[in-house]
């Protein structure tokens, strides 16, 4: 099936003003997230861009979700959390939001429900997710041998979804999708059509 290309639904039609707000409030909700937060021109570039996305407007692929990588304590993780409180906070009642769940806490809810159907599909219940920490090597000791397994089927079943439904899969790695070794090859060829590969450079903010 040959996916929408209107994937991400605008949610604006932006005019200087309305983009100016907007952006403001990004920086209102970044500022409470990280105490010392500062946007300097290569993040302001990456915001930019990703503020353009969720809104609809371009910025990336809308026809793809965001895989965003980088190294240890650049700001992956708490961006995803800023657009997600971003749609939440201005565009409440719209298809670009998204849920958010680690993918240790992917593990824990198989160890404890013995499935992942919540995140896959869950009767008609489809939604945007990103999954934080993406190949990040989970206990098997612990969660079970087949955890890496079910992690991997999980998400064949969100490329089904995205191929049939527009549903869309965010991440956040430490790994370029390049150097990945815990998935299979089937689903890393799957990844190409999945995701728009975004870097985040910079210095770590965890002292």
């Amino acid at each position: 099936m040959v996916v929408s290309k209107s994937i991400v639904h605008k949610l604006i039609d932006l005019t200087p003003e309305s983009s100016k707000t907007l952006k403001q409030g990004i920086i209102s909700i970044a500022k409470n997230e990280v105490s010392d937060f500062e946007m300097n021109d290569y993040l302001k570039q990456i915001f930019n861009n990703l503020f353009l996305y969720f809104t609809g407007n371009g910025g990336y692929d809308m026809n793809k979700g965001i895989y965003l990588y980088g190294d240890f304590g650049v700001g992956k993780t708490v961006t995803m959390l800023i657009f997600r409180k971003f749609l939440a906070s201005y565009f409440p009642f719209n298809s670009n939001g998204y849920g958010f769940v680690s993918v240790e806490k992917l593990a824990e809810h198989y160890k404890s429900e013995g499935n992942l159907l919540r995140y896959g599909r869950n009767k008609d219940e489809f939604f945007n997710l990103c999954i934080n920490e993406f190949g990040k090597e989970v206990d098997e000791k612990y969660y079970g041998t087949n955890i890496q397994n079910t992690i991997n089927s999980l998400l064949m079943v969100r490329y089904e979804l995205f191929q049939e439904n527009k549903i869309l899969t965010h991440a956040t790695s430490n790994f370029h999708p390049s150097t990945l070794d815990c998935f299979d090859n089937a689903l890393m060829d799957r990844f190409k059509e999945m995701f728009n590969f975004v870097e985040l450079k910079g210095e770590s903010f965890r002292k």
